[in-house]
């Protein structure tokens, strides 16, 4: 899964997954919480 976000974008963002990788672009600025049971998050 992959996320992206802009900017103008705020707020929270959740994302899980139960098998798989979440990558996050340009999301740093947002209350983010994000969960694998089996994979990655970058």
């Amino acid at each position: 899964m992959t996320i992206s976000a802009t900017p103008a974008f705020s707020g929270r963002l959740a994302a899980r997954t139960h098998n798989g990788n979440i990558r996050m672009r340009g999301a740093g600025h947002l209350d983010l919480k994000t969960s694998t049971h089996n994979g990655r998050v970058w």
